[in-house]
């Protein structure tokens, strides 16, 4: 997969295994995945937050001209702020409607009994609605990521952005 998307797109991409989670054990099987489906952006969100702050308490240790690419920045920095990129690009992902991506659990949990039944059976096929999204959209699907992406440091990281 990854050798794939590089040649395909210059982009690797890959996924992660799926956390088991037994819906039996939910006494309203629905609202239960829905809250596990939140629970893995919600995660990724946090620890973006959690990155944010300390990035703002120690802004005072970077360099100026840093900030305005005329120097290099810190190790440090750079690892944390790669850190806190993947985790918002990772929870905004994951909050795509799609099956088997956490967002559809979230969509799940608003339909009716019948309709999840329904929404739940596409999983298996979700991973190629995923690729063909990717391949064929993957300009405007960057272009939105990237927007979102600057919309969330603006108001996270107001002192760099």
């Amino acid at each position: 997969m990854f050798v794939v998307t590089y040649a395909l797109g210059g982009f690797i991409f890959g996924w992660a295994k799926p956390v088991p989670v037994n819906p039996y054990y939910f006494k309203n099987r629905q609202r239960g995945m829905m809250v596990v489906g939140l629970a893995g952006p919600a995660t990724n969100f946090l620890i973006a937050v959690a990155i944010a702050i300390l990035l703002n308490l120690l802004k005072p240790l970077v360099p100026a001209q840093a900030l305005f690419g005329l120097a290099a920045t810190p190790i440090w920095f750079d690892v944390l702020f790669l850190a806190y990129q993947v985790n918002i690009v990772l929870g905004l992902f994951n909050l795509l409607p799609i099956p088997p991506l956490d967002g559809s659990r979230v969509v799940g949990g608003f339909l009716s009994g019948k309709a999840y039944a329904t929404w739940v059976s596409f999983d298996r096929y979700g991973i190629f609605v995923i690729l063909a999204f990717f391949f064929l959209f993957q300009r405007p699907f960057f272009a939105i990521l990237q927007a979102a992406f600057r919309a969330v440091s603006r108001v996270l990281l107001p002192a760099y952005f």
